[in-house]
């Protein structure tokens, strides 16, 4: 969808590039400097080598758009043709398009992965949530392939979606920095002062949640949620700087979670704890390993 070629060859050595430069990427992040987290000269030089081994693709992929000249509709394709419009009509260096293609690459892998790992991890304890969502997909779409049409279609998984964001928000925590200095709360933020604020926290507020901590789809569809103030959800952020990827990483998690529904029943494997691991995203520490039956 970035690129418009297929890369699925270049999938492993991709996703292990990009795990380890999301490992490492805590110490490089205002919260990590203010904890102290330092990396090893081997953490260093192992995130250094993974961040050459994605510029090498992407500037890659870069060259070869420019060399065809062709318009594919994808991502890759804007960034190519994008022009200056207020100067001199001048386009992106192959540097700049680099850096736009990099931060949607880390940006949108690990997180959209979290949310479905999270959502696996909570339908394997509530498989008859899994169920409802199987016989909607069934009485809309049959055996037909979820297409980006239906999904607006797909109410009951898109509860289950928004209740996997409230109680395991890939982002748990989100920095701003203040532009001038001012009151919050009765405390003062300098200008340039580093702000953070947790979706975590507040999607588990007991003031504006009924049973915060219990997966309970059910409050995205019985109009509980239509009352609330827009940020008390807040997975994607919010504000100018609010994530501009929403809408695709809802689109692509559904696409994704439907057809795992309705291919598996999903159960839990006996006395696994699955344990949060809070760093730049909010990861299943060791995973989620679960047991599947065909449906």
């Amino acid at each position: 969808t970035l690129f418009g070629v297929d890369l699925s060859k270049e999938a492993p050595a991709v996703g292990e590039a990009l795990d380890e430069v999301l490992t490492q990427f805590s110490s490089m992040t205002p919260l990590g400097q203010m904890m102290g987290i330092v990396p090893s000269a081997d953490d260093q030089a192992r995130t250094e080598a993974a961040l050459d081994r994605l510029r090498d693709l992407v500037l890659g992929l870069v060259r070869q758009r420019r060399a065809e000249g062709i318009d594919r509709g994808d991502l890759l394709s804007m960034l190519v043709a994008a022009r200056d419009v207020d100067g001199d009509g001048t386009g992106l260096t192959d540097d700049e398009i680099h850096d736009e293609v990099m931060t949607l690459l880390l940006a949108g892998h690990e997180t959209t992965a979290n949310a479905l790992s999270w959502a696996v991890h909570l339908l394997s304890q509530h498989p008859e949530d899994a169920d409802v969502c199987v016989a909607q997909l069934c009485d809309l779409v049959g055996d037909s392939l979820v297409t980006y049409d239906a999904i607006e279609h797909l109410t009951i998984l898109r509860s289950v979606l928004d209740e996997t964001l409230r109680l395991y928000p890939p982002a748990w925590a989100i920095s701003r920095e203040a532009s001038v200095d001012t009151v919050i709360g009765g405390h003062a933020v300098p200008e340039g002062g580093q702000v953070f604020v947790s979706p975590w926290l507040m999607h588990r507020d007991g003031r504006f949640w009924k049973a915060p901590d219990e997966f309970r789809p059910q409050r995205w569809l019985d109009g509980s949620t239509d009352v609330h103030h827009r940020f008390v959800f807040f997975p994607f952020g919010g504000g100018g700087r609010s994530c501009i990827g929403e809408h695709f990483a809802r689109v692509e998690a559904m696409i994704v979670l439907a057809e795992v529904v309705r291919a598996v029943r999903i159960s839990p494997v006996a006395g696994h704890v699955v344990e949060r691991d809070h760093s730049v995203t909010l990861r299943p520490r060791g995973g989620v390993p679960v047991v599947l039956h065909p449906r």
